[in-house]
């Protein structure tokens, strides 16, 4: 199909020689090899270097500089490429090292001291012996007729390091093969974690390699087992009632997201093939051919019946330490007056702390519900439901605990019929008690307004001194969530709405430090830093005559008379460098040729001038490029004027920079406030205008 549209498909490798002769010599990928002779040569398939004639996997050696520093090591470590893990047992040393490094904060370019430089010399050595090491590249062991293939992951975990292997199990019929797959293995992290939670992490990295090969492998497979040699992980696993912490939780929750509790299954270390990638190998032993961490353990080969035996679990001990605890109290529940309790003891705030929330509607939320909950133990009900009178009823609690806290001396002193002391905060406000809240007293006793307008409850001052689990916290958030609910508007209008049911203390400074804490009105009401102003240009600062050299910008129009019609006519200013005196020119019009005859004049009245400064206004860089090709005929008619020989040395802002020009255009804004106290709103005759510039 590819060759009929063109794209002729060359470079054939395969293991099989009666297939390479179905093909052209030239389309192979060694031509020069004779099939009925030679054996089939040596290459790369996808990184790994493949011996076609053995059809098998194999690793040269490359010989690695010997690094002194970490990031040389590292750098050597990354070149060993081995995209199947199947030498991770030998890079774990490595790994280890680098480890190492980091734990003792090695710089990146810091020597190796010789103890590093000894151990890193002696692995490299090691693997020198890789040569002789070789992993088939069949897997499967079996004809693919009426076989049936299991896949099996071996997890386990040290202080060291944790990793995950996979197997391929193929069965037909008495035969019975074991392919290794694929291997995964992490350093631990430097920050000390349990074993435990180390053996939870490879069972995490073996779920991960299961949701992976099953998008790869293509095969049928009918059987997919999980197995580690801790009883720990796998007691988490099959728990559903006890409730563990957010680390253990969260990688529980992804484990059984890919298996189920009945995949996993119990192996001993010493038939655990992961266990090779969690230590450091010897190369002797690892090139070995009966070498478990290949060919899988022996029990693969066996029937199902003599697999390791599955001990019995028992349930989780719930001083584990990885349970989470649970906090039981138990109270008193009275009933419930219309806003508080009838029995002063029990208070809300040694039920709920109020420093764990941050707005007014969660805090009353929480407690709605803990009055709910209560309320259907006391009753004996299944009903639970939040109303907003539940809500309200909360708050006022709330109050009645600030109150209560802050207040206790005045309140004691009103209901004894005393007088309140000297130094209370309240004395301004001639308070009373009317039996559940204390209450600003005021002039309104006989306005139609209802009760919580006419005489405010009295709030505490919620002072930044006050710690978090103060109740005085509740005005605080009142204060903070009117800001909220009128759409972040100011003091004024927070305390005007905030003062209809309560009354705080010093409520203005209150407002205004919610308003100061408030992230929305900070990023509204924040003020641009001013840039530093540059230095002044060189041209600017020595002494020179006067409009030597000059800035010049146009402004207008202003309108003439001219007959019976009126016509427009625009400034040109022109604004001395150094002494930033000014002189203005009328120009007729917008054209260069204007412009032109307004520098003539004022050329002709203050002198030549040497540099001009202007924007990049079109009449201006028209004016630039005849005044060039004017200067350069002067010149070739020998006018004895040295100004002109020289020339002007015309400079142009960058385009749209206004700001490279704010000498002359802050003088344009003096130039219209004069023009205007001048003229008024008349317009005049050319002449005038003329002479109202002069």
């Amino acid at each position: 199909m590819l060759a009929s549209r063109g794209f002729r498909l060359t470079k054939w490798l395969s293991n099989s020689k009666t297939l390479l002769s179905k093909f052209n010599t030239e389309d192979r990928l060694n031509p020069d090899v004779d099939l009925d002779f030679d054996c089939l040569p040596v290459s790369k398939a996808l990184g790994l270097h493949w011996n076609t004639n053995d059809d098998d996997f194999f690793f040269i050696y490359n010989s690695l500089a010997k690094p002194v520093t970490k990031r040389e090591a590292l750098s050597a470590t990354a070149s060993v490429f081995d995209p199947l893990g199947i030498l991770a047992p030998i890079i774990l040393t490595a790994k280890l090292l680098i480890r190492e490094c980091w734990r003792d904060d090695l710089k990146w370019d810091e020597n190796f001291d010789d103890r590093r430089k000894n151990t890193w010399g002696d692995w490299t050595e090691s693997l020198k012996q890789l040569t002789n090491f070789r992993v088939p590249r069949q897997y499967l062991g079996v004809s693919k007729t009426d076989a049936t293939y299991e896949l099996h992951l071996f997890c386990d975990a040290s202080e060291q390091a944790y990793g995950t292997v996979a197997y391929l199990r193929a069965k037909k019929g008495q035969c019975v093969n074991c392919s290794f797959l694929m291997a995964k293995s992490r350093v631990s992290p430097m920050k000390h974690m349990s074993v435990p939670r180390l053996e939870l992490q490879s069972a995490l990295l073996s779920a991960r390699l299961l949701k992976f090969l099953r998008k790869s492998l293509t095969l049928p497979i009918t059987c997919e087992m999980l197995w580690s040699d801790s009883t720990c992980v796998l007691r988490y696993l099959r728990n559903t009632k006890t409730r563990f912490k957010t680390f253990v939780a969260n990688r529980l929750r992804e484990i059984l997201d890919y298996t189920e509790p009945a995949q996993w299954r119990y192996v001993n270390t010493q038939n655990n093939p992961a266990d090779c990638c969690t230590r450091v190998m010897p190369m002797n032993k690892f090139i070995e051919s009966d070498n478990v961490w290949i060919s899988g353990p022996k029990f693969l080969l066996l029937p199902e019946s003599s697999w390791p035996q599955q001990p019995v679990l028992g349930a989780i001990n719930n001083r584990d330490c990885e349970v989470r605890g649970k906090v039981c109290f138990t109270v008193t529940w009275p009933e419930i007056h219309k806003y508080g309790f009838l029995n002063d003891k029990i208070r809300i705030d040694n039920l709920i702390r109020v420093e764990m929330f941050s707005t007014w509607y969660s805090l009353c939320k929480r407690t709605a519900m803990v009055i709910a909950v209560a309320d259907v133990f006391r009753r004996k009900t299944k009903i639970l439901e939040l109303r907003p009178k539940l809500l309200e009823l909360s708050g006022m609690m709330w109050i009645i605990a600030a109150q209560r806290e802050h207040f206790a001396e005045e309140i004691n002193a009103l209901k004894s019929d005393k007088l309140l002391s000297c130094r209370s905060p309240l004395l301004s406000l001639t308070p009373f008690f009317d039996g559940v809240f204390l209450r600003a007293n005021g002039r309104l006793q006989e306005s139609p307004e209802p009760l919580e307008t006419r005489h405010p409850i009295i709030l505490p001052y919620s002072s930044t001194k006050c710690k978090d689990s103060c109740s005085c916290r509740v005005s605080w958030l009142l204060m903070c969530a009117a800001h909220c609910r009128l759409a972040h508007s100011g003091p004024d209008a927070m305390l005007a709405s905030i003062r209809q049911i309560f009354w705080p203390l010093k409520g203005r400074k209150l407002a205004s430090r919610a308003i100061k804490n408030c992230w929305p009105c900070r990023k509204r009401s924040a003020r641009p830093q001013p840039p530093l102003m540059a230095n002044l240009p060189e041209v600017r600062l020595p002494e020179a005559r006067p409009f030597l050299n000059s800035g010049i910008d146009y402004f207008g129009p202003l309108y003439v008379k001219r007959g019976r019609s009126t016509e427009k006519r625009w400034e040109c200013i022109f604004t001395c460098l150094s002494c930033r005196a000014v002189h203005l020119e009328l120009a007729w019009s917008m054209e260069t040729d204007s412009f032109i005859c307004a520098l003539r004049k004022f050329t002709a009245i203050r002198g030549p001038v040497k540099g001009i400064w202007s924007d990049n206004g079109s009449n201006f860089v028209g004016a630039s490029r005849e005044l060039r090709q004017l200067i350069s005929d002067l010149d070739q008619t020998r006018i004895t004027n040295e100004c002109l020989k020289k020339g002007i040395d015309w400079n142009f802002s960058p385009p749209y920079a206004p700001h490279f020009g704010g000498i002359w255009e802050r003088l344009v804004k003096s130039a219209k406030r004069t023009l205007k106290a001048v003229l008024g709103n008349l317009c005049v005759t050319d002449e005038v205008l003329t002479t109202a510039f002069a």
